[in-house]
């Protein structure tokens, strides 16, 4: 896929660099759009946002696993409440030494013990807004277990992903149904 820019981060502004040009996965030779399932058939991109509201709960919303293989970016801006206290619900991303090669699709592509030691925490905090290409299945992550929640954690969902039509994916893994 082309025409995805660089976008570098210089004292908390986002710019954009026009000279540059990431391969992010699969070629798409008619890049087409439309919104995810109401795409007309032959549309090979469909995107998608969402509103998130998860239960105020005191252990984590998402364990460490990879996302769909269709999916080709997401983004999450979070949006807490100003009087959560609340800790934890994080964006964790993992380290992980060796492809995942399968994973139960009805449990949320949950890797468990092949997810690695966590490298990287983005707190969940106003304004916050974490963007990755999901181009690999070493692209584990999760979301840790939030503390003394007693109100719902909100964000946003971007994403894009390849429609059936297209028929490719970003990374191949065998997806079982357990």
């Amino acid at each position: 896929m082309e025409g995805i820019h660089r976008v570098s981060h210089f004292d908390g502004v986002l710019q954009r660099d026009d000279r540059s040009v990431w391969r992010i996965g699969p070629h798409v030779d008619d890049l087409t759009l439309s919104p995810r399932g109401w795409n007309t058939g032959d549309d090979k991109i469909g995107t998608d946002c969402q509103t998130v509201m998860h239960q105020p709960i005191d252990f984590s919303s998402r364990t460490a696993h990879i996302d769909n293989p269709r999916e080709i970016y997401a983004a999450l801006l979070y949006m807490p409440y100003k009087e959560d206290q609340s800790t934890g619900g994080e964006f964790q991303i993992h380290e992980t030494y060796a492809d995942i090669t399968e994973v139960n699709k009805n449990g949320g592509r949950e890797v468990k013990e092949k997810a690695g030691e966590i490298v990287k925490t983005i707190p969940y905090k106003a304004n916050t807004l974490v963007v990755f290409c999901n181009n690999s299945t070493r692209c584990v992550h999760s979301v840790s277990a939030r503390k003394d929640a007693v109100l719902h954690r909100r964000s946003v969902n971007i994403i894009a992903e390849f429609n059936r039509a297209a028929r490719r994916k970003m990374f191949e893994v065998k997806e079982n149904r357990k």
